[in-house]
């Protein structure tokens, strides 16, 4: 998959994914075996993991479990 990141929106580009459907969930950071950690994500930044947190814009809608 390859997108764009534009001010708080994320373009994702699904179309090699036949079952991705409007309103599938999806995951940013570490609930799904497939998603990466924010321990993952800084290490590969060379930082972090809280930096990593810090940075998701306030305006992404949060869901807390």
């Amino acid at each position: 998959m390859a997108g764009g990141v534009a001010m708080n929106m994320i373009v994702v580009d699904v179309t090699n994914c036949p079952d991705v459907r409007p309103e599938d969930e999806t995951v940013l950071l570490g609930a799904s075996k497939y998603s990466p950690t924010a321990d993952d994500m800084a290490q590969k930044l060379g930082t972090i993991n809280y930096e990593v947190v810090a940075r998701i814009s306030p305006l992404a809608e949060r869901m807390v479990v």
